[in-house]
């Protein structure tokens, strides 16, 4: 539960204030910070099948976990010293972004084994509810992270250089690390030896992907996830530009919307995670992501902020349900012993969400730039479409037997 609050405290501020840092501070365009995104998913593709795989034949996990929490801290701290410099501009911003590549790209190979953790921590029968506690409390980090920093990024506390967002990432990282470090301290792999040559092995990893997708329900499963996934992720990367744009709301009133969602994700995630032991992962999975597709298609419609706050809640109630549930459905359905296979491929169907997402949200802004303030609201739609084919995809997977 503390990773899970430690990893997404810092995601929160990553997330919502390098984008910012960039496309308000710096005036750069959206799109050199959703190709950050892009270039890390690609090198996912390329390499964490293989260390999924690895990790299987080992039970290697906190092998890689420990490693890349510290290169995460380090990273973070780095780019945003250098973030702060008197550097000029242009050399600045790349330098940044090129660092919060790497930043990502290890934050998100970290996640795939940590999620393979889920089958060690309880049983089968209780998935749901300690996946749920495990979103549960990754929300709440995303929560605090974004408080805790918020003195920093208004300027009251400036610790190095320049004032202004890029400050939230220092106090961030050495949090993410202290309140890691309980796990990277007291769990342990089994002592296991790897058969064969590592790099000789990543040919016939890839055919040994081919094979798992034959499995039906899970290539289904991971096809729908990303696309309710792609949605979502999009929606939460551009919703500070969103509520400026749209809303004309500053820093606070963000940070006060943002929040308010993730506490009913906080609700959601461990309410659904329990229902789905009881009810079934299927089930309970669709009506979660049907309720969520229907909110999200509500708040364009909404202009003024009262109402907006009645209905931000809604939306992360169901959010939280739908990442608590696929998390723990596809620890059922995937093979105990190729978990790892799954999870690689789990978490490169969700950031491959940061090339299809933010691409169709860009041509939609780009297709309504005519309309003004508009185009933001109307940039809504579409993505709620891929939610919707994304729910039909579902609706074909098995569901498991509890």
């Amino acid at each position: 539960s503390l990773y899970d609050f430690a990893n997404s405290l810092i995601s929160a501020n990553l997330t919502l204030y390098l984008s910012q840092w960039v496309i308000v501070e710096n005036n750069f365009e959206d799109i050199w910070y959703s190709s950050t995104l892009t270039i890390a998913t690609i090198l996912l593709i390329f390499t964490a099948p293989i260390l999924g795989i690895y990790s299987d034949k080992t039970q290697k996990k906190m092998f890689f976990i420990k490693p890349l929490t510290i290169l995460v801290v380090l990273i973070t701290i780095i780019l945003s010293l250098i973030g702060a410099s008197s550097l000029a501009q242009l050399a600045k911003v790349i330098t940044v972004l090129v660092l919060f590549v790497i930043a990502q790209y290890f934050y998100q190979l970290s996640l795939i084994f940590y999620d393979t953790l889920l089958p060690t921590l309880t049983t089968p029968k209780n998935y749901g509810k300690i996946s749920g506690i495990g979103e549960g409390m990754g929300t709440l980090g995303f929560l605090v992270g974004i408080f805790f920093t918020y003195p920093f990024v208004n300027g009251k506390i400036t610790l190095f250089g320049t004032p202004g967002r890029i400050q939230a990432l220092i106090p961030s990282a050495l949090a993410f690390l202290l309140l890691a470090l309980p796990m990277l301290i007291s769990f342990k792999d089994k002592r296991t030896k790897f058969k064969g040559n590592f790099f000789a092995n990543y040919r016939q990893t890839f055919r040994d992907l081919k094979d798992i997708l034959k499995n039906k329900d899970i290539f289904l499963f991971l096809l729908a996830f990303h696309f309710i996934s792609d949605a979502v992720l999009t929606i939460q990367i551009f919703a500070p530009i969103y509520f400026q744009e749209v809303l004309g709301v500053g820093d606070l009133l963000k940070i006060i919307g943002i929040s308010l969602v993730l506490v009913f994700v906080v609700v959601g995630a461990i309410l659904f995670g329990r229902l789905s032991d009881k009810a079934g992962y299927k089930k309970t999975l669709m009506v979660a992501c049907i309720l969520l597709a229907v909110s999200l298609s509500i708040i364009p419609l909404i202009s003024k902020l009262s109402l907006m706050w009645f209905a931000l809640p809604f939306v992360g109630l169901f959010w939280g349900g739908f990442y608590a549930i696929s998390r723990a459905y596809l620890t059922r359905l995937a093979p105990k012993e190729n978990l790892g296979k799954f999870f690689s491929l789990f978490t490169i169907f969700r950031r491959f969400s940061s090339v299809v997402g933010p691409m169709v949200w860009r041509l939609s802004v780009l297709l309504f730039s005519s309309q003004g303030n508009l185009k933001y609201r109307l940039s809504i739609y579409p993505l709620v479409a891929l939610m919707i084919v994304g729910i039909f995809i579902l609706k074909r997977v098995s569901e498991v037997k509890r």
